[in-house]
């Protein structure tokens, strides 16, 4: 007689709490998708709240204190800019890193140039508020002065890391800039002058 063919036995699937380990797995990765999803929503939600309480803070700020608001913020600023000194100072006191003490000493020796940018650019923020159609002939000069005052520090900064560093690559770059920051200001200054008269070219146009 020929033998019958053994049944396979069903091995039971585990379950715990109802599911199997795939259902937990392809619930767990749902539930992190609809958690990410969520997640991303609130900060957008999060960053346009932000963004709205900021504009109104800064209306606000901009109707109450008008011409002098530029002054009362440059001075806030110049108050925050030394605590941050002394904190550093305080940082320093048990590590005593030179390079610390290079930062601290060059925030501390250029605090009234640091007070001027402050003022630069509260006035310029102010200006472009409260003559929006005439201040786009003297944006281009705001704009090319800023990026000379970044270029200042950055020469600094870069000089105080190669200090340590002693790289021919950063050093070049921080001569190239000192050289050239006044070809800089021009480059940038012409630019924004074509982009401004571009603009203004193509917003007349568009209206006829």
């Amino acid at each position: 007689m020929a033998k019958k063919p053994k049944r396979k036995v069903k091995r039971k699937v585990k379950k715990y709490a109802g599911k199997t380990e795939k259902e937990w797995r392809d619930w767990g990765e749902k539930f992190g998708k609809r958690m990410d999803q969520r997640a991303k929503e609130f900060a957008e939600e999060v960053e346009d709240l932000g963004e709205r309480f900021g504009k109104r803070m800064e209306g606000w700020w901009f109707r109450t204190f008008g011409f002098i608001g530029p002054l009362i913020g440059s001075i806030f600023g110049l108050i925050c800019l030394a605590v941050g000194i002394w904190v550093l100072n305080m940082i320093n006191l048990p590590l005593r890193s030179s390079f610390i003490l290079a930062v601290s000493n060059f925030l501390f020796t250029n605090l009234h140039l640091f007070f001027g940018v402050f003022l630069f650019f509260g006035y310029s923020d102010y200006f472009s508020k409260r003559y929006p159609k005439t201040y786009w002939m003297i944006s281009p000069i705001t704009t090319s002065i800023g990026i000379v005052i970044v270029i200042w520090i950055s020469v600094w900064i870069l000089n105080s890391i190669n200090t340590y560093i002693g790289s021919s690559v950063i050093e070049s770059l921080s001569n190239f800039l000192y050289v050239n920051v006044w070809g800089i200001f021009v480059l940038f200054l012409v630019l924004g002058y074509a982009f401004a008269f571009i603009k203004r070219l193509i917003i007349n146009m568009l209206r006829f």
